[in-house]
């Protein structure tokens, strides 16, 4: 079998086909910020910081697939929760929006443009 690219290695999987080898998808979360010299906070602050360090490590390791997303806490943000960044680890929620069920009624309906940089 010759060589797969990771896309065609990826998508073979994906669709049951056989692939040249299996795909290499680490999570590496924080990794990329220590790639680029970079504190979390800031790294975690833009996303073009953080899509510069997910593609430095990709070229390092040579992996298959990267994250898609830049830490599991995100998605608070959509309902008007903090994220708290710290320096040794990963962010974490900063509160939380729902405290009871009342206060689901409350919560802003999240949309593509809410919560844009």
């Amino acid at each position: 079998m010759t060589e797969m690219s990771s896309l065609e290695r990826v998508l073979a999987t994906m669709t049951h086909k056989q692939p040249d080898r299996v795909p290499v998808f680490p999570i590496l979360l924080l990794q990329g910020a220590a790639e680029l010299g970079m504190g979390l906070a800031d790294y975690f602050s833009k996303g073009a910081n953080w899509a510069q360090g997910q593609l430095k490590l990709r070229q390092k390791f040579g992996h298959d697939c990267v994250v898609g997303i830049p830490h599991v806490v995100q998605d608070i943000t959509a309902f008007g929760s903090k994220v708290m960044y710290w320096e040794k680890g990963p962010p974490s929620p900063g509160g939380m929006a729902i405290h009871n069920w009342q206060d689901v009624d409350r919560l802003p309906c999240p949309t593509q443009n809410l919560y844009r940089n």
